[in-house]
């Protein structure tokens, strides 16, 4: 889908504040519920050592108070601080784009609510950028750490190896980087998190309409040139929940964040199916070639997702005579007398939540 039309789409469901200028960097902040951590999130910005930048900040229908914290932000400085906000939960991808659309800067970097950035993050990227004229990306070193700040370590009990950071692209084509992204080699989440040449990157395309949104792009992105490393630890990337290798880690959580409602029918597909899918509608030559890779790294995984889904299906479909049942039996009792005074669920808390 094309940057006019997500533009089109969005417009009627969006309103934004203080777009205009034309700074060398952009920073998109796509945030729901982001309220514990995301005044230090926008502070680290505020506090670059780089000030040739412009933070937009995209509220995917916050229900904390994430909105009222970005405006006070923006009315502090509306010239390099915007703020836009969807009126429905839009979904991750639909955010994650909607901050790529509305970039002026040659340079365009994704950066999270929750997470914490070196003062000398952006300048020390930026020039590893203009020292490589070549280069679509440009990512430093990851500390993993946890909510509260402190630092985690790089394995946990479960196995559990989080991204640092540590891969080197140096002297690497596009199609090894590709290969190597697919294979698994290196992990995408905190690459994602780098700076891009805004052109570059809307080429690619953005977050594509697909599961693992991030590691489908980058590897798309590789065929229009090379990633360099900054070997600094200047990016701290904060777990709010401890991963795992749950298939519900895995596969249902990335679908819920990334589609509000509705999710598109291949998301419920093996990763391989769905995978190629994206590949083939890819232009040649990238098409083909991402198809082979996916097909021959995930074939074993492939059939694991299939069981698991068949158990899921099979779980569903033993409980539904009981669901029908429970829906039944509700229909055919009498109104209750509805919330009363001084009860949590009382007044408009019932239905909008506690504020």
């Amino acid at each position: 889908m094309g940057s006019s039309t997500r533009n089109t789409r969005a417009a009627r469901n969006t309103w934004a504040l203080g777009f205009r200028g034309h700074p060398m960097v952009t920073l998109g902040m796509p945030v729901r519920n982001e309220e514990p951590l995301l005044t230090s999130a926008i502070q680290a910005i505020v506090d670059q050592t780089f000030s040739d930048w412009e933070l937009v900040i995209s509220d995917n229908a916050s229900t904390d108070r994430t909105s009222q914290i970005a405006l006070e932000y923006h009315h502090r400085n509306p010239r390099k601080i915007k703020y836009t906000r969807f009126r429905k939960n839009q979904g991750m991808i639909a955010n994650f784009n909607r901050v790529l659309d509305l970039a002026h800067g040659d340079f365009f970097a994704w950066v999270s609510g929750h997470d914490y950035h070196d003062p000398r993050w952006l300048e020390s990227l930026l020039h590893a950028m203009r020292q490589n004229p070549d280069a679509v990306l440009a990512y430093s070193s990851v500390v993993p750490i946890a909510s509260d700040g402190t630092l985690l370590a790089i394995q946990d009990d479960i196995g559990y190896e989080y991204d640092t950071g540590h891969e080197d692209w140096t002297g690497k084509s596009g199609l090894q980087m590709c290969r190597d992204l697919v294979h698994g080699l290196h992990k995408p989440g905190s690459m994602v998190y780098g700076l891009y040449r805004t052109k570059a990157l809307r080429r690619a395309g953005g977050f594509p309409n697909y599961l693992y949104p991030d590691a489908l792009m980058l590897r798309r992105l590789a065929f229009e040139g090379r990633f360099v490393k900054v070997a600094e630890p200047l990016y701290y990337r904060c777990y709010l929940q401890m991963p795992n290798t749950t298939a519900e880690w895995l596969l249902e959580r990335p679908r819920k964040s990334a589609w509000a409602k509705n999710p598109p029918w291949h998301s419920h597909l093996p990763m391989t199916a769905w995978a190629m899918w994206y590949a083939l509608n890819l232009p040649l030559p990238y098409g083909p070639i991402m198809a082979v890779m996916h097909a021959w790294q995930h074939r074993r995984r492939a059939w694991q997702e299939v069981q698991w889904n068949w158990t899921k299906l099979r779980r569903g479909a033993r409980k539904a005579p009981a669901r029908a049942l429970r829906i039944v039996h509700r229909q055919k009792q009498p109104p209750g007398p509805g919330p009363q005074f001084g009860s949590p669920y009382d007044g408009v808390t019932a239905y909008r939540g506690q504020t």
